[in-house]
């Protein structure tokens, strides 16, 4: 019985985490799709704490980071928006 119960709470522990990367992974792609980079960028991170070999989270952050690095390289001020508190730029 006290197997059971504890294969039970690791499962019910496993969906937990899922969940979370999940909702994560959403967020910070409906970040990323409206340009709010920084906010997309603390959703990934939040994904890879959880779960460190995310390739969907690792890629998404490559791609934010290459965005930036192409603006710099054309000399264009990186401007990356954030939310509407402050008034979308960074």
């Amino acid at each position: 019985m006290k197997e059971c119960d504890a294969k039970l709470a690791l499962e019910a522990k496993d969906k937990e985490k899922t969940d979370k990367i999940v909702k994560a992974l959403s967020e910070g792609n409906t970040f990323f799709t409206a340009n709010k980079f920084i906010e997309a960028k603390g959703k990934y991170n939040e994904v890879l704490v959880l779960d460190p070999s995310n390739s969907e989270a690792k890629q998404k952050l490559q791609e934010i980071n290459s965005k930036q690095q192409d603006a710099a390289k054309a000399g264009q001020p990186v401007v990356f928006r954030c939310g509407a508190q402050d008034g979308g730029r960074v």
